[in-house]
């Protein structure tokens, strides 16, 4: 089990770990979706402080498609009194999904074979006090991550340390 990692969706499930397959290492998780999947966890922030989330992927369409959805980061800022799962108070600068690079800009990542790295920093929205970072795979497509890292004034969290752990 991925300790902290949740999977909040319909149809969603955690990802496989990989012992043979790292960014750096041999560990990492991975999904061949069949059905649209995912998954998150949240975290505490500050209002107006600057958080970072970094990960390394590899995501390919597995159906036979030259293009297409693949995976992709699905992340926002929210209060914790929303009634409504993920409903998202928009960075600074930014008005929607459309223009939030913490939601790729409502596209998906690139097909990539080799491990790539995303990395995104973002104002934390006044109003917000918690962030759920998401990462998705799409119907048709293997997707892989590895050394996810998010970093906020207090809290600083590293996948890639808890996947060497689970070995």
């Amino acid at each position: 089990a991925l300790t902290g990692w949740n999977a909040t969706g319909t149809n969603y499930a955690l990802p496989t770990h990989i012992t043979n397959d790292g960014q750096d290492d041999t560990f990492s998780v991975k999904y061949v979706a069949t059905v649209t999947t995912g998954f998150d966890q949240k975290f505490s922030v500050t209002p107006g402080s600057v958080v970072t989330v970094s990960f390394w992927y590899k995501a390919t369409r597995t159906d036979g498609a030259a293009t297409g959805n693949t995976a992709r980061i699905w992340s926002v800022f929210t209060d914790s009194s929303s009634a409504t799962p993920l409903a998202a108070i928009n960075p600074p600068g930014t008005t929607g999904s459309t223009d939030d690079a913490l939601r790729n800009n409502n596209t998906y990542l690139p097909q990539a074979t080799t491990w790539t790295q995303v990395t995104i920093n973002s104002q934390v929205p006044v109003g917000a006090n918690t962030f759920t970072l998401q990462l998705r795979a799409y119907n048709g497509s293997t997707a892989s991550f590895d050394n996810i890292s998010f970093v906020s004034p207090g809290a600083v969290y590293h996948l890639h340390h808890f996947l060497k752990l689970m070995v």
